[in-house]
């Protein structure tokens, strides 16, 4: 349906379930009229009195999609959908599902005009103008995110905000003035809080006279306001805030709480510190900056021992004492080595549970500036090297690290050679992790596994691969099998590695071991008789020896028992 209706009034009609499309209307008045279900589509309606649900709460008006709405007053309508309202009176209106400013949708204007009493649902409003407007009254519900408004000469007054946030840096500006107002509307999931990255004064401070101060802070959605001693800082763009203080003209340290609060409430709050000294030139001195808080260590405690707890703290002036806090709470004062400008300070503390800590120190300077550290997990675990008291009359713990092996260890030349070893932990309540190394051997070697997690009670078995090479030479080395757990409990086995020519005979050789599959080497039959006993005098110095030794005996026996064995004997020309 396309109309023109110049100067025209609709009064008390029934539009039922009607579509009016590409209408204009001129000095028009629709009053009183029952509008249900209706789209007004691409409707031009110039300083018209728009009010299609007066006395009819179950009707209302749709202007939507590229609408526009000149020197009109809307009451009681949905205004949605990319429309355009200039110079108008929006009242009593609701503003659903649109991408609008805090009142309209999408790259709407809203020109000298009176936003009151309405309702912006489930928007998301971004980059619109609002010139020469009031907004009053205005609530803004499920609305996700706001930024880059532009108000010239904007009056914003009483601004409600349900599961959201609405802030507007300058809100009242009672003389023409443009300024460029940024919101932030945000969801209440926001718990960061925002950060105070510097403070510095743009004027001379001097005793009993005003000082003017600038603040830099920022925050993942945004800073909503920074107040000085609760008096409202002003912005002055980007994040920078000024405020002017009143020095005192008598002596002492006087201190401002400069806080700044974001669109979800949370909170950071940095001190002004200014001491006051009127026999001194200059007569004040200013501290800006709080302590710097290190981290605390160590971060593993055993259960009921006592242990120092420490951080590295430093002041562009000094830091004068330090407490240590657990969990949130204040349990002793870490005052080693203070006042100093940088020290290491420390607290004895004993857990008397197992578990997890926070754990952090804050410290004050010599301008009571306040400042703490971030927490650092402190793991609380029963005692595993060093034992724990059972208690009066309980048992005392003493851990232990046994290394079972056999000896000897016996490897042919040109061979690798496999045995195991046996670890077992005892005297202690928790399990450990245990490395193997091998010292006082001269050859290449592995160990499987390279490390295990071994319970008290109970033990482990690795497997040393040693492998010998052809150019090694026969001979006994000493060496030693090490366990080291991790937190440095060792305990070590010993043996004897005889390295043999294959097929090598070795005699007068005793297994001492307590391990339950000792190794055992493979002996090749070899001759009997003086034929072995040459062969084996002609890989062993030692063996020589005793088989020398063994025929000289035997001529010996030989020359007293048998002489005549010994004498020459007679030929037919005489004695030999």
């Amino acid at each position: 349906m396309n109309l023109y209706l110049p100067d025209s009034t609709i009064y008390c009609s029934n539009v039922n379930d009607s579509t009016i499309i590409n209408t204009t209307m001129t000095n028009s008045t629709i009053l009183r009229s029952y509008v249900k279900g209706k789209n007004l589509i691409g409707m031009w309606i110039e300083d018209s009195w728009v009010d299609p649900t007066y006395g009819n709460s179950s009707g209302y008006s749709r202007i939507s999609a590229d609408s526009n709405v000149t020197d009109s007053s809307v009451w009681y309508s949905n205004v949605t959908d990319r429309s355009n309202v200039y110079d108008s009176g929006v009242n009593y209106s609701s503003v659903t599902h649109s991408n609008l400013v805090t009142t309209l949708t999408l790259n709407s204007t809203i020109k000298e005009s009176s936003i009151s009493y309405s309702t912006v649902k489930s928007s998301v409003v971004t980059g619109s103008t609002i010139p020469n407007a009031t907004l009053t009254n205005t609530t803004v519900t499920n609305t996700q995110f706001c930024a880059n408004i532009e108000a010239m000469d904007a009056v914003i007054i009483d601004n409600r905000m349900t599961s959201g946030y609405i802030i507007y840096k300058g809100i009242t500006y009672s003389t023409p003035t443009n300024i460029t107002a940024m919101c932030s509307l945000m969801n209440n999931n926001d718990t960061v809080p925002p950060v105070i990255n510097r403070i510095w004064n743009t004027t001379a401070v001097y005793a009993g006279q005003p000082a003017d101060f600038s603040i830099n802070a920022t925050d993942n959605v945004g800073i909503a306001n920074i107040t000085v001693n609760g008096t409202l800082a002003t912005w002055i763009g980007g994040d920078v805030w000024t405020n002017t203080i009143n020095v005192p003209g008598s002596d002492g340290i006087y201190r401002w709480l400069v806080t700044a609060m974001d669109y979800a409430g949370n909170t950071a709050d940095r001190y002004i510190s200014i001491n006051v000294n009127t026999s001194n030139d200059p007569n004040v001195t200013i501290d800006l900056n709080p302590p710097i808080i290190g981290p605390i260590f160590p971060t593993s405690a055993t259960l009921n021992k006592p242990l120092n707890l420490s951080a590295n703290v430093s002041d562009d002036t000094e830091v004068t004492n330090c407490t240590l806090f657990i969990n949130g709470n204040p349990v002793a004062n870490m005052t080693d080595s203070l006042p100093s400008a940088s020290a290491t300070v420390k607290a004895n503390w004993t857990f008397g549970a197992i578990g997890d800590y926070a754990v952090h120190a804050g410290c004050y300077d010599a301008f009571d500036n306040w400042a703490e550290g971030i927490d650092v997990m402190v793991s609380v675990k029963e005692a595993v090297i060093t034992g724990g008291g059972g208690g009066a009359g309980g048992p005392i713990w003493t851990p232990s690290i046994t290394v079972n092996v056999h000896s000897p260890i016996i490897i042919d030349i040109g061979t690798t050679g496999v045995f195991t070893t046996h670890v077992s932990v005892s005297g202690m309540t928790d399990a450990t992790n245990v490395q193997l190394t091998v010292s006082g051997v001269p050859y290449t070697y592995s160990v499987t596994p390279q490390s295990a997690t071994i319970k008290a009670g109970s033990s482990e078995t690795f497997t040393i691969y040693m492998v010998v090479p052809d150019t090694a030479q026969p001979g006994t080395n000493h060496i030693k099998i090490i366990a080291t757990s991790a937190q440095g409990l060792t305990g070590s086995g010993e043996a004897d590695l005889i390295i043999k020519m294959p097929g090598q005979m070795i005699e007068n050789v005793t297994n001492q071991t307590n391990a339950t599959q000792p190794v055992t080497p493979t002996t090749p039959t070899t001759p009997s008789g003086l034929a072995g006993a040459l062969l084996a005098a002609s890989t062993n110095p030692l063996t020589a020896i005793g088989v020398m030794l063994a025929v000289i005996g035997l001529l010996g026996w030989l020359w007293y028992k048998k002489p005549e064995l010994f004498r020459r004997k007679k030929t037919d020309g005489g004695e030999a």
